[in-house]
Order: C-alpha cells, then sequence, then structure tokens
C-alpha cells in the first residue's frame, strides 16, 4: 500500500493532471494545488525495515532512515543491502542519504547528562513498543520484537550508550558517539530526537542548544561516503 501511494504521490509531482488505478487506490486527473517549489520534487525518505522496503527505497533513489530498535547489526546489514541495491540499480536523480535516528541528551558534563537523562531514557521505552515489530533484516532474518528481551536491554541506559542506541553526554563524548555509530553504520545523516520520556522543555531546549553550538560545528568537518562505504567484515 505504501508503495503505491508513493507512485501516485510522485505521478502528482510530475504530472498536471494523473489518473491512476492501481490494487489499492484509484485517482482520476488529480492536479497539486500548490505548485512544487524544489525540483523536480521535495526528497524523499523511507524507514527500511525489510528487505522489499529496502529494494524499493534503493532502487528509486530514497533517501533511508534507521531507528534504535533492531540494534546496530541489522542496522549495518540494512544498510549493506540498500548500497548493493542501489548500485545494482543505478537510479537517476541526486544521490540519496542514509540516516541513523536517535535519541539524543547532553549536559555539561558526562555524569551530569547521564544522571538527568536516564529516567527520561528508562520512560520513553516503558511506554514504547508493544507487539510492535522492527526489521525483516536481522541476525539471520528475524523479526525484532519490542516487547521482548531487546526492550530490556534498551532499559539498560549504560547498554544502550555503549551499543551507540542513546546519545547521551558533553559535547566532546556526543562527537564521537556520533561519528562512532555513523561509521560503524555507514551513514551519512544524523537525525536527533531531543524530547523524550518526561524531559522538561528547559532539558531539552539546553541540550539542543549544546548540540548547536559545540556539535554541529565538528560533526561539518566528518564526512562519510555512505554509498561507497566497504562492506561490513570488507
Amino acid at each position: 500500500m505504501t508503495l503505491e501511494a508513493l507512485r501516485i504521490i510522485r505521478g502528482i509531482w510530475a504530472n498536471r493532471s494523473y489518473s491512476y488505478e492501481g490494487r489499492f487506490f484509484k485517482c482520476n486527473n488529480a492536479e497539486l494545488s500548490i505548485p512544487l517549489v524544489q525540483k523536480p520534487h521535495p526528497p524523499l525518505w523511507m524507514p527500511t525495515r525489510s528487505k522489499d522496503s529496502i529494494e524499493a527505497a534503493a532502487a528509486t533513489g530514497i533517501s533511508t532512515v534507521q531507528w534504535v530498535p533492531s540494534g546496530m547489526k541489522a542496522t549495518r546489514t540494512a544498510f549493506d543491502q540498500y548500497r548493493e541495491a542501489y548500485q545494482r540499480n543505478k537510479p537517476s536523480g541526486p544521490k540519496p542519504h542514509m540516516g541513523l535516528m536517535r535519541e539524543i541528551y547532553l549536559a555539561a558534563t558526562d555524569k551530569q547528562a547521564r544522571d538527568e537523562g536516564e529516567g527520561h531514557w528508562i520512560n520513553f521505552w516503558e511506554r514504547r513498543g508493544g507487539r510492535r515489530t522492527y526489521g525483516g533484516h536481522g541476525e539471520g532474518g528475524a523479526v525484532t520484537l519490542l516487547d521482548g528481551a531487546r526492550k530490556q536491554e534498551l532499559m539498560d541506559m549504560e547498554r544502550s550508550i555503549a551499543e551507540g542506541s542513546f546519545i547521551c553526554g558533553s559535547p566532546e563524548t556526543v562527537v564521537r558517539q556520533i561519528q562512532k555509530i555513523a561509521t560503524d553504520a555507514g551513514a551519512d545523516t544524523f537525525l536527533g530526537e531531543f524530547t523524550f520520556g518526561m524531559m522538561e522543555q528547559r532539558q531539552a531546549m539546553n541540550s539542543l542548544r549544546l548540540f548547536a553550538e559545540q556539535v554541529m560545528p565538528e560533526l561539518r568537518k566528518f564526512e562519510v561516503d555512505a554509498l561507497n562505504f566497504p562492506k561490513a567484515g570488507a
């Protein structure tokens, strides 16, 4: 359904009048009411949690993003599959990006960040998940259930920081953490979720200020060629 909807959206973006009839959706002479500013269309991103979605995104040059639940090994596997599919299909258009999304909390020192961030990190995972599934590209192709052992692993803050699932610390520490996960995964884009758990606005804004003032300038010096990154184990 998602891929069919995407086909319709792209068709409307590319034509003054667009008609389509598919398995799930149909439209007749659909037109844009507001013209596009970005050409040929706005950037597209797709979370890829299965081999089918990885193939679909890579084959059409859609940027991809991976989140925390499936773990770094599964993330690297997904990104390697994306790179292989992109090189095999060689879609036209701008090169896509490969992003990692993480919850992130900064404070003046590592201790302060951990002391202030731990309760919000645990609260966040206590309320997330249920029996939602993440990924069909884990070890052995297994689907990750967030209500099992993986959820308990994520609620261990120190483990989550060590494995690169939670970015937390002083600005200097956070720079190193982001550089490491980008290198481990072969990613060129970082997406930070600065508000999570029951975090107060003043905490989130201070964390965001430290990131903008002290982390972003350092990350601009750091580049990863995500699409030509060597395959894991190579």
